[in-house]
């Protein structure tokens, strides 16, 4: 697969429903939902296994907002929906031109 010559890290979709995959890593999950436009998302809105942010938050948000519910989660979930509505900056010019160049490889 291109992505492993490129050095993309990724798991198979289906690796959960792995019979080799510790009980504690399935269960240790933060599920990212994310408010549609307009949508008013209070800052209580996150626990453990859930984090709701606002439409348009930055890739770079996202990481810190889930370690902060849950410093030791080991899956993270995020339907293509909400993914869909989180801004696509990953914080500085040279990421995201690094993400661009790698993606445009892997892909």
């Amino acid at each position: 697969m291109r992505w492993n010559t490129k050095g993309v890290k990724f798991r198979e979709h289906t690796f959960l429903q792995n019979p080799n995959v510790p009980a504690v890593m399935k269960q240790n999950t933060v599920t990212v939902s994310v408010g549609s436009r307009g949508e008013d998302v209070p800052a209580t809105a996150s626990n453990q296994t859930h984090v709701r942010l606002p439409y348009g938050t930055p890739f770079t948000a996202v990481k810190a907002a889930v370690f902060t519910a849950n410093p030791s989660v080991r899956v993270i979930k995020i339907s293509n929906l909400h993914l869909r509505r989180l801004c696509r900056w990953l914080g500085s010019r040279r990421l995201q031109e690094d993400f661009n160049r790698l993606i445009m490889y892997a892909t």
